[in-house]
């Protein structure tokens, strides 16, 4: 495509990171987040997927859409990523060839639980990048999007195609739905009993409404978080357009950003570049302090029978460094002087060690 990716202004289109009543007409630019529910433990290997909820919203035209889809329970039907593409554009009135040139975003919360619940799951896996076991796109894909039960070379739109995972942009301890929807005040992730969401199959038979309520209200905080977080780390980095992939990757645009203010691009070029005094200043104190890490889990030849565990806590290496004392740098440590302890065993004669 010869046209340039449609970028969002999250400060300007989204104030305070809320949705506003009017789009923007020249923003072409349509956010659907996804949620599936399903019942676990239904087979030794696989879940029963009960439904399909999104919320979408498209910023050019101001629209904003819920929906709910339930797939055959009885036949164990899946959806494929197409199937469920154009379902959410039909239930929200949108025609597919209207999407020339436009970016969609698909937004979930741990996108591989997302992921899991799609028929073509496996076809899927080989499009898409890994960050903490969750796949997401860090470069927009180019896609077509034809006519609907139609292959027609001459009736398509040609898009971009972005998956972003909410999860990713999260602090520590924020990172489940339930708390990170405590950003959205008001409008807060709907409690359920642990009891309940063991057996969400039963939830679905006996209170259906009420399923329909908490299974939507999990698309809409997604959405509606991906644009607060896109907000808020565009405010404190002092952007605009920015899509953020990770947290991580926003403090580093931060940290980039001083850098240059503080070193110049042509004193540090942030690549850490032997030649540059920044680098040389502090490398051998680099090198003195680290000392390296390894954890290998191994075992040589076959075993059956056997089940290896490879246990790895969380900061380990962090809290053992903590518990060093801080050594002092440039003087040696004193040599400790220990007697050689006294052995009354019988020495060994060189005909002794002979065969």
């Amino acid at each position: 495509m010869e046209e340039n990716i449609p970028t969002i202004n999250w400060v300007k289109d989204f104030p305070d990171g809320e949705i506003p009543s009017s789009g923007n007409p020249n923003c072409r630019v349509v956010i659907i987040a996804i949620d599936s529910e399903y019942q676990t433990g239904t087979t030794a290997y696989t879940n029963l997927c009960l439904s399909y909820q999104f919320a979408l919203y498209d910023i050019s035209d101001g629209i904003y859409q819920t929906g709910i889809f339930f797939p055959d329970i009885n036949k164990n039907e899946r959806f494929s990523l197409t199937e469920l593409l154009y379902k959410i554009l039909d239930k929200s009135g949108i025609y597919p060839l209207a999407l020339h040139a436009y970016r969609i975003i698909l937004v979930a919360h741990y996108f591989s639980a997302e992921w899991a619940m799609l028929r073509d799951k496996k076809k899927l896996f080989m499009k898409f990048e890994y960050i903490r076991k969750s796949m997401v796109t860090a470069k927009p894909l180019e896609t077509a999007l034809f006519e609907k039960d139609s292959r027609d070379d001459d009736c398509f739109a040609s898009c971009w195609f972005d998956v972003r995972d909410t999860m990713l942009l999260l602090p520590d301890g924020y990172r489940s739905l339930e708390k990170a929807s405590t950003f959205l005040e008001g409008f807060e992730k709907i409690p359920l009993d642990d009891s309940i969401k063991a057996n969400m199959y039963e939830f679905l038979q006996k209170d259906p409404n009420r399923f329909i309520e908490y299974a939507i209200r999990d698309a809409e905080v997604t959405l509606k978080l991906f644009i607060k977080l896109q907000f808020l780390l565009n405010a404190i980095n002092m952007e605009e357009e920015k899509l953020f992939l990770t947290l991580a990757g926003a403090t580093t645009n931060d940290f980039i950003d001083y850098s240059k203010e503080a070193y110049g691009t042509e004193y540090h070029n942030l690549q850490f570049d032997r030649k540059h005094s920044v680098y040389k200043e502090f490398e051998a104190l680099a090198t003195r302090s680290y000392m390296g890490g390894l954890n290998s889990s191994y075992h040589v030849g076959k075993a059956k029978g056997y089940t290896f565990i490879d246990i790895d806590f969380k900061n380990a290496y962090p809290t053992a460094m903590n518990l060093i004392e801080i050594g002092m740098f440039g003087t040696p440590p004193p040599k400790k002087q220990e007697k050689k302890k006294e052995t009354h065993e019988p020495e060994l004669t060189l005909t002794e060690l002979l065969p």
